[in-house]
């Protein structure tokens, strides 16, 4: 994910709503019952990776993670993964919607890997020189070449990095124009986490920081139509359209059948005519 730091998912009821911005004690209050623990799961010196978890209570769980009063996200989960960026603090906010609320404070450092030592060069021994016996029956013994002494290659640490992408969907009607307003709710199949968001006037959602993965997405339209998709994101940008093609197979099949009651009123009214003109003939 990038930037201030961003959570895996939004959230979708009344207490962890994305156009809630209060900060949760606002409208929850504190209850020591309900336990927060975020635990670091990896930190690559940019973002951090925490493992959320809400327990406690007896209703729906919810968490937000704010930066100082401005709430960055939230999700309506009784645990999951966020990442934000280091060198700051942010306080996690976990919400049981019957029994309150309580909260814990993260702050991730920037690490800085170890640096990499240089390899131990082992000189080779010169060898010492044999003297030169004097000349005898007995031939020279050939010297034994010094093994050559190869190091061993210092192992490279391995950095753990993030890897999200950004997903552009754009919802279009029978036309081929964009449908705005439209709401689009997305599925991580992994982990079971929804992210939901509202197209804008030309029927673009845009849904970032998602961890590459399966998704499933959903949009219900105004005519009660349903799209749905299942798609990968496996890039840093990934972009596709949903459209109703449900409603322009039904407009066709309206068509056709407007079509043929016509076809049928005009052979009913060409056998009446033909009809009256032999009669007319018959009586002449």
């Amino acid at each position: 994910m990038s930037a201030v730091g961003l959570i895996a998912a939004f959230a979708t009821s009344a207490y962890a709503f994305p156009t809630k911005t209060s900060i949760c004690t606002t409208c929850h209050a504190h209850n020591a019952a309900i336990t927060v623990t975020a635990t670091e799961l990896s930190n690559n010196g940019a973002t951090a990776t925490y493992q959320v978890a809400v327990a406690g209570g007896s209703a729906v769980k919810g968490y937000a993670v704010f930066s100082g009063t401005t709430k960055i996200a939230s999700a309506t989960a009784s645990g999951g993964n966020i990442v934000v960026a280091v060198g700051q603090a942010y306080t996690v906010y976990g919400v049981d919607s019957a029994d309150g609320s309580n909260s814990v404070v993260i702050n991730p450092v920037a690490t800085t890997p170890a640096p990499t030592p240089e390899p131990t060069v082992t000189p080779t021994p010169t060898p010492t020189p044999t003297p030169t016996p004097e000349p005898t029956v007995t031939p020279t013994p050939t010297p034994t070449p010094d093994p050559t002494i190869t190091p061993e290659p210092t192992p490279v640490p391995t950095a753990t990095a993030t890897v999200n992408g950004t997903v552009r969907i754009h919802i279009m009607a029978r036309t081929g124009h964009g449908v705005a307003a439209s709401t689009a709710t997305i599925v991580n199949v992994a982990t079971g986490v929804s992210v939901t968001a509202t197209a804008d006037s030309h029927g673009w959602v845009t849904f970032k920081n998602l961890p590459y993965g399966a998704y499933t997405v959903t949009v219900t339209l105004s005519n009660g139509h349903v799209l749905t998709r299942t798609f990968d994101v496996q890039h840093h940008r990934t972009t596709f359209q949903l459209k109703d093609h449900k409603a322009a197979h039904h407009a066709d099949k309206h068509h056709k059948a407007v079509q043929h009651k016509v076809s049928q009123h005009k052979t009913s009214q060409h056998t009446t005519v033909m009809q009256s003109l032999k009669a007319s003939h018959g009586r002449d």
